[in-house]
């Protein structure tokens, strides 16, 4: 019988994380890819968190993957701040922050809980890629206890969470703190990216040009990637319809044929909304696509590095 189970995990800036995850089957064990699910994120949804996945996680886990569906920082349940000596702190330049809140609290009492209203600009959002790096740290640590196969790690992600899931990928083949070794990065555990919905804003900026044309620009021959929208979603619609050029990728083996778009006909419904739904076939054209898509990475032991990471965001060029 397939399981779910909770857990949670602490990022390098002292906020817990709180998720769901779901074991593969047995059979699979340290073969098993792993799938990480991103909600939507963002001043219009507020009130996301991975509940909004539904049943899609189970249908995964019975295809054969690992399965992580976890709340961002200050959605569902993530919105504990465990170490606010850190979190509190100012950063070194570069990195991102400070945390300075919208709102005044005692210098000696800072607030233990996190607060959306901190959260508005592509540079406070953007902090969410640090819970990316503690997710990935956790699935590392089950692939060293091998029940799964961190190294072969596909991304599905809805709306905003999309655009951070993209410049966390970015991030994972350029930040230093990324290097496993010389010309090897954390990156390239990432076997292939589903966006749904995708938009070029982060909060209500729009961060299409100077941000998010270059990091797509950059993974085109990193990972395939599958963008899905529903066709009569103008927004998505006319913003695929350019960014379809920068993810062509160049290396034309087998594996990158499965970069492309898919509109979902008659619908302008985004983001998870797609799913649950059978006449948009949502769910099977996902499995499909990451079950011919994926890595053939072998398992490996990850000797997982506790150094902290931080993400860094001076090179994005995203509004404050």
């Amino acid at each position: 019988m397939l399981t779910k189970e909770r857990f949670d995990t602490v990022t390098d800036d002292g906020v817990e994380i709180v998720g769901d995850y779901y074991p593969p089957p047995p059979a699979k064990g340290k073969n098993a890819p792993v799938v990480l699910l991103l909600h939507a994120v963002g001043p219009q949804r507020i009130n996301a968190s991975r509940k909004d996945w539904e049943k899609f996680p189970e249908q995964l886990q019975s295809k054969g993957y690992a399965v992580i569906a976890f709340d961002f920082r200050g959605y569902g349940d993530s919105t504990k701040i465990t170490k606010p000596e850190k979190y509190w702190q100012v950063p070194a330049a570069g990195l991102l922050g400070p945390h300075v809140p919208k709102r005044s609290f005692p210098a000696k009492n800072p607030p233990i809980k996190i607060d959306l209203r901190d959260y508005g600009s592509p540079t406070e959002l953007a902090q969410l890629g640090n819970d990316l790096i503690a997710i990935k740290r956790w699935a590392h640590y089950k692939n060293d206890a091998s029940e799964l196969n961190s190294g072969n790690m596909i991304v599905i992600g809805a709306e905003q969470g999309a655009v951070i899931g993209a410049l966390w990928a970015y991030n994972e083949f350029v930040m230093p703190t990324r290097q496993r070794g010389p010309g090897k990065w954390e990156g390239e555990d990432i076997s292939c990216v589903v966006w749904l919905s995708l938009q070029p804003f982060l909060g209500n900026s729009n961060i299409e040009s100077a941000t998010l044309k270059k990091c797509l620009m950059a993974m085109k021959d990193k990972f395939p990637t599958l963008a899905m929208y529903g066709d009569t979603d103008n927004m998505r619609r006319n913003f695929w319809n350019r960014a379809l050029e920068w993810i062509k990728p160049q290396d034309q083996s087998e594996r990158f044929k499965g970069t492309g778009v898919w509109p979902i006909k008659g619908t302008n419904l985004a983001g998870t909304k797609l799913l649950g739904n059978e006449a948009f076939g949502s769910e099977k054209t996902i499995i499909d696509y990451i079950e011919k898509y994926k890595n053939d990475n072998l398992w490996r032991g990850m000797k997982v590095n506790d150094q902290p990471a931080l993400f860094v965001t001076a090179h994005l060029n995203l509004p404050r």
